[in-house]
């Protein structure tokens, strides 16, 4: 069996000397270096199973040789284990995060030490066997591409119900492209914009949707396309063929085109334009005389309180209320009643 090589890095010579005696005499390989700089220019000759890394050295220490090592791909899986004196401060979290495995204190223990050098060349070797048994599972799945016809199959059947249904569906539909390009549209969508099929499938998303709205939802296919979110949904108005705002429910989702090489959208576009309309009466009938069409008691106080209250926040607000005193109106309140007044 050949020996594995172990790569020791103290500038300390008595160190050096230690270690190379106690992992010789256990059968390995041993190479020194006595600053960073070597330790880097030995690795460029040799491939050690394992290195022993001083943290406090001159020039470069042990934190930025570990980086060093980590940042090359060609030493980046060699697994790093620190040497610290007691009395030496090691931040063991940042000695983590750049790369190292473990760490030891010195003076050398020498049953402590072997104990580690020995655990992480059999994980490494672990991981190593694991890795090959990976590529054998992964050369025994592309041998059997036969298995995925079944897969494949039922792949073709889903996207073909998915064609069914987007074509008929009672509203409107689109896949469109990160930038919100038609590359498919339905019956349904045209209908609700008043385009035909040739005209709107050489349109966006882009052009259709209103300006004031425009900047918002452009923003989440950014965010979509670039993976932020995977989908989004909101209302937005659109501008008909015949530039009529049409009010509708934008849900967009993220999928896999087949005729494109990235991620595509499958769009959803109810149009809720009657419901809006009757939302817009209902709140002007709540704010408004039924008879005569002007602002009631509930929408003057309204107003007010959003006046004061923009009054209380910027102490250079000015406002003016207005009071007419309509002749004879105590007749109203008289005969019909306060509340019938209060309504008027």
């Amino acid at each position: 069996m050949i020996p594995q090589t172990i790569l020791i890095v103290d500038d300390t010579p008595a160190n050096l000397q230690v270690l190379f005696t106690l992992l010789s005499e256990a059968g390995f390989e041993v190479a020194i270096a006595e600053n960073g700089e070597m330790a880097l220019e030995t690795l460029s000759i040799i491939e050690p199973q394992l290195i022993l890394l001083d943290v406090m050295m001159p020039g470069l220490n042990g934190y930025e040789t570990c980086q060093k090592i980590k940042e090359n791909p060609k030493t980046a899986a060699i697994p790093v284990i620190f040497m610290s004196a007691l009395s030496e401060s090691i931040n063991k979290v940042r000695a983590f995060e750049i790369g190292a495995v473990d760490y030891i204190t010195k003076p050398i223990d020498v049953a402590e030490t072997l104990a580690r050098v020995h655990h992480h060349l059999e994980l490494k070797l672990a991981q190593a066997e694991l890795a090959a048994l990976n590529r054998e599972l992964e050369g025994r799945v592309a041998r059997r591409t036969e298995d995925l016809q079944a897969e494949i199959q039922e792949r073709r059947q889903a996207e073909a119900r998915f064609r069914s249904i987007f074509k008929l569906a009672p509203i409107g539909m689109a896949i469109a492209d990160p930038h919100g390009r038609f590359l498919e549209v339905n019956q349904s969508l045209c209908d609700t914009l008043g385009y035909e099929p040739a005209e709107l499938i050489q349109l966006s998303w882009r052009c259709l949707i209103h300006p004031e709205d425009r900047e918002s939802v452009m923003e989440l296919y950014r965010q979509a396309a670039q993976g932020e979110i995977q989908d989004f949904s909101l209302e937005s108005r659109c501008l008909s063929r015949s530039n009529t705002i049409i009010h509708g429910l934008l849900q967009v989702a993220t999928v896999r085109h087949e005729e494109a090489l990235s991620n595509c959208f499958v769009c959803q576009f109810l149009d809720i334009t009657l419901r809006k309309q009757a939302e817009a009466e209902l709140r002007h009938s709540a704010s408004h005389d039924n008879l005569t069409g002007l602002p009631n008691r509930a929408l003057i106080c309204q107003r007010l309180d959003t006046a004061l209250l923009a009054a209380k926040q910027d102490p250079e607000y000015r406002f003016a209320v207005l009071f007419l005193d309509l002749n004879r109106f105590k007749m109203v309140n008289d005969s019909l009643g306060h509340q019938v007044a209060i309504a008027s």
